[in-house]
């Protein structure tokens, strides 16, 4: 894990000591200004400590460390001082979050645990990070395998949500890619609590009742309340919740949003895509469909904008026709896959994951799944 140090004050003589001084058990990165060291957190391996002079022309430690902070959240942010004042700590610690104060000079054996103890604080909130996201992520991925063979359909249009969601966060470099896409993957499990006959009504495309259409148009809020319970996904569970409730105005995607304003926009993000797929899967042509969607959204709207490259960036799949024997994951379903009597296993659209895979291949043991069937892969 990362043991690169950066060190940024306008006096270039410090550095030089300094970094002589500690360059044997750190990977040492000056700059002379602010600006030029937050240049220095693009690219290379991630900076796991700065340490910041506080009196800097231009751009003072306070406000250098605030933009680490917005810039590389995980970077441990340290502050070297010759007047720590009162107001100057409250500062420091409010805006720029910082791990420690040091007294300027500094001796370099004090500078040197200092940063000994950024890394260590740096790669315990990395891992902490990385656990929660993976196991998380893991547990998410288990759940909703499991409800895709409950109800293909849903969780089938979960899946292209997902690929529109992913490509609009893409295009507008999203800091909340993760939460966006999860919401998107997570999108239609509240249809679970909706009763049978309604479920079977939309897997055989029959129209719905007035009223059962009203009870079907809950399950986004549905989906909010079973997601609410799962720790850290309380940004994803109110996404869902509001995802057909949210206007489709023109929204702008901010630097430094708060969490009502990651909430919102992520609920836009979520709603073109939405809107996108009904609007394609009607018109069955991409091109078509998002003409249709220009008369609502209007041509200059961004999510429109980021929309109009998806195309392009998916003529790499190609579809081959395979047995249940041939599946692998990350192949998807380019028809529905359906049983010797018809019933309807796989969604057009819906992933291959390891146990839909493990299900088509025991329905197909026992002589019930039609073969062969055709699937969309990626082409080399």
């Amino acid at each position: 894990m990362s043991r690169r140090v950066l060190l940024v004050d306008d006096e270039p003589n410090v550095l030089a000591g300094y970094k002589r001084q500690l360059r044997k058990d750190f990977v040492i990165e000056t700059a002379e200004s602010g600006a030029a060291g937050l240049e220095c957190l693009v690219g290379g391996d991630p900076i796991a400590v700065v340490v910041s002079d506080m009196r800097m022309p231009g751009m003072d430690g306070i406000q250098f460390l605030s933009e680490v902070r917005r810039h590389a959240p995980d970077t441990v942010r340290i502050m070297l001082t010759g007047n720590a004042d009162v107001q100057t700590c409250i500062d420091a610690v409010n805006e720029g979050h910082i791990f420690r104060f040091l007294n300027k000079p500094c001796p370099p054996e004090s500078l040197a645990k200092a940063l000994q103890a950024g890394i260590e604080q740096y790669q315990l909130q990395v891992a902490e990070r990385e656990l929660i996201h993976g196991t998380l992520a893991g547990c998410i991925r288990t759940l909703t395998d499991i409800l895709s063979l409950m109800n293909p359909r849903a969780f089938s249009r979960g899946t292209r949500i997902r690929r529109y969601v992913r490509h609009i966060s893409a295009q507008l470099n999203s800091r909340h890619f993760w939460e966006y896409e999860m919401a998107a993957t997570l999108s239609q499990i509240g249809q679970v609590a909706l009763p049978p006959e309604i479920l079977a009504r939309l897997t055989e495309n029959r129209s719905l009742t007035s009223e059962q259409r009203a009870l079907f148009n809950k399950h986004p809020m549905y989906g909010c309340q079973l997601l609410s319970e799962i720790p850290r996904l309380e940004i994803v569970a109110q996404i869902v919740g509001q995802q057909s409730s949210v206007a489709r105005v023109p929204c702008a995607l901010k630097p430094d949003m708060n969490e009502e304003d990651t909430i919102r926009f992520g609920a836009q993000v979520l709603r073109a895509a939405l809107d996108a797929d009904e609007a394609v899967t009607r018109t069955r042509s991409y091109i078509e469909g998002l003409s249709k969607l220009y008369e609502v959204y209007g041509p200059d709207h961004p999510l429109m904008e980021a929309l109009m490259s998806y195309e392009t960036m998916n003529q790499d799949r190609v579809v081959m026709s395979v047995t249940a024997q041939e599946l692998s994951s990350g192949m998807v379903a380019a028809g529905d896959i359906v049983s010797s009597t018809g019933h309807v296993l796989l969604t057009k659209g819906q992933s291959i994951t390891g146990p839909v895979r493990m299900h088509l291949l025991s329905c197909a043991e026992v002589g019930g799944l039609k073969e062969p069937f055709e699937v969309e892969v990626v082409s080399e």
